[in-house]
């Protein structure tokens, strides 16, 4: 054999009950990458037998179930699928889902527009890691329970989820971002920052006008909550000095602002609609005030 002829790719088209995956011979893995326009209930298997091998189903291609007509998705319980990518169930009019435990990504925009799901559950060993950019924007999710392993929530992954109303996340989360805008205009009431969060990107939570609970684990090097009214943060997480004014409750009437705040964040107070008078501590060092810090609020006293 020639050393410099190029190897063969080992790569199959295979079609079996009515979803039609790739198929790569070296690896002995397979990928979803579509289904036949009449199925409407799938079961995602384990693995696909093809050629006498047995192939482990790892991936979930992207758009591989975009605008389909299926109701209902299931998973082996022994799943060994890793990832579901960029829009692979996005439009769909399913009414829930179960991610099986080894999946670590779910990819951008996966489950955006899905406008019947209610519910969405992860298995008690969940591995999931990343929730990608709109992972379920616009979607009828009503209660979601962030599993512990994830490291960030992508930009505007629960956008416009406006039945949303619970969000928890578990006793020992890992979570260390919340990008912009990934919680805009839901209908939580309450939240909880878990210890390890170290970002809370632009709008992180803009437009919730109902959420006047907050509490920042204790542990948080990064944020505290005064109060139980705002939570304020470091520019530095080296710092020892709370510098910026993260968000306040949207039913406070009145406010003092620490003397130590150097910034207002995006959308601090925004739709703090009871919100008249606000008090600024001697020798304040604001310096600067973010845009939408404080839209639709009912502000008559600055002192």
């Amino acid at each position: 054999m020639n050393d410099n002829m190029p190897c063969e790719i080992q790569i199959n088209r295979v079609e079996q009950n009515g979803i039609i995956y790739l198929v790569k011979k070296l690896e002995k893995v397979a990928y979803v990458i579509a289904c036949k326009n009449e199925i409407a209930e799938i079961i995602i298997p384990t693995s696909i037998n093809y050629e006498t091998q047995k192939y482990n189903v790892i991936s979930i291609f992207d758009g591989a179930f975009k605008n389909s007509k299926i109701i209902s998705i299931e998973f082996s319980n022994d799943s060994k699928l890793q990832a579901i990518e960029k829009e692979a169930f996005s439009y769909l009019p399913i009414e829930s889902i179960k991610i099986p435990s080894q999946v670590t990504r779910i990819g951008e925009g996966a489950f955006s527009h899905c406008k019947k799901i209610k519910r969405v559950e992860f298995a008690s060993n969940s591995q999931l890691q990343i929730i990608e950019k709109e992972a379920f924007s616009e979607s009828s999710i009503e209660r979601i329970l962030i599993p512990s392993q994830v490291t960030k929530i992508g930009e505007g992954a629960f956008n416009q989820c406006r039945k949303l109303r619970e969000i928890e996340f578990s006793m020992n989360s890992k979570l260390q971002k919340i990008e912009q805008e990934a919680f805009y205009d839901i209908s939580i009431e309450s939240i909880r920052i878990p210890s390890s969060v170290i970002e809370l990107g632009e709008g992180w939570c803009r437009d919730t006008p109902r959420l006047t609970k907050v509490r920042v684990d204790k542990k948080n090097k990064r944020f505290c909550c005064i109060k139980n009214e705002m939570i304020i943060g470091k520019t530095n997480k080296e710092q020892e000095i709370y510098d910026c004014l993260v968000f306040c409750v949207r039913d406070i009437k009145t406010i003092t602002i620490p003397y130590n705040i150097k910034h207002i964040c995006s959308s601090a107070f925004e739709l703090c609609k009871k919100l008249q008078v606000i008090n600024f501590e001697y020798k304040s060092k604001l310096e600067t005030i973010h845009k939408r810090s404080f839209y639709m609020t009912s502000i008559r006293y600055i002192a």
